[in-house]
């Protein structure tokens, strides 16, 4: 026999509307913070671009390239580039994502939603085979694609295979970027995400390309996951310790490194 129905239990489509008013109404006031935040934040702040020589000639011949950085990285990044080309980033589907994506589309990037953990791989869930054939789409027809290769869960600081597979099937080059602060607060979270604070001196650092060949057999494809890894690691860990602080530690390395085929897909070699 059923129990007592409480009355919190029942919505009415008048309450439901108001809910999903109030819900758009703050998701409206988060998107307008955020933006908000990171444009006060850079210029209230001194930071110094060390590396632009590296970005700058794709800026130039408007060339597309794949942007590396860790996901505790991502708030400022958008900083570093300079030059007057759109860039896209892969976003998570989860619910936070849809915040950052606003934020970013409010300040005229496109955002593809999808996760680096499936990027590459057939999985319906987290939108990784249908970003991956977007995202080789875009970058062969021109598009700078931004990526965070330990999002959305980690390990911190471990790449996966999809952005050097992105790399390998575009016939683009992966050019690592970073930045920190002297004064931020690092979150509790799996990455430790790093919050610059208004005022702050900080640097942005950018990495010396790597580029994947398109006919690269699975040990290379690890051999470059590592370079790109490693590379993404020297450049942030000389950030912090510009800044006056002590470098964040990796998360556990991968036990089985398995690069997977691309998903079937329009994603060929470049002629």
């Amino acid at each position: 026999m059923a129990g007592p129905i409480n009355e919190t239990d029942i919505q009415t489509p008048m309450a439901k509307r108001k809910n999903s008013w109030i819900t758009r109404r703050l998701h409206d006031a988060l998107v307008w913070f955020g933006k908000a935040y990171i444009e006060f934040t850079y210029w209230s702040g001194r930071y110094e671009h060390i590396g632009e020589d590296v970005p700058r000639e794709f800026w130039e011949t408007r060339k597309p390239l794949i942007g590396a950085l860790w996901h505790n990285r991502l708030l400022l990044i958008v900083k570093a580039w300079k030059g007057d080309q759109q860039i896209s980033g892969l976003i998570s589907r989860h619910g936070d994502g849809e915040i950052i994506t606003r934020v970013f589309e409010s300040m005229g990037h496109k955002i593809v939603r999808g996760s680096a953990a499936a990027l590459n791989k057939k999985r319906k869930d987290r939108g990784g085979s249908a970003a991956f054939r977007q995202m080789t789409t875009m970058v062969k027809d021109g598009v700078t694609m931004a990526i965070t290769p330990d999002g959305p869960k980690g390990p911190r600081y471990r790449l996966k295979d999809g952005i050097v597979m992105l790399a390998k099937y575009s016939g683009t080059p992966i050019v690592p970027a970073t930045y920190s602060a002297r004064y931020a607060l690092v979150l509790n979270s799996w990455d430790k995400f790093l919050l610059p604070l208004p005022f702050s001196p900080g640097v942005f650092i950018w990495g010396n390309p790597i580029h994947v060949p398109a006919d690269a057999s699975d040990e290379v494809i690890e051999e470059k996951r590592l370079e790109v890894e490693q590379e993404l690691q020297r450049i942030t860990d000389e950030a912090d310790r510009m800044m006056g602080r002590k470098p964040i530690e990796p998360g556990e390395p991968r036990k089985t490194p398995s690069p997977t085929p691309a998903p079937e897909s329009d994603a060929h070699q470049t002629t």
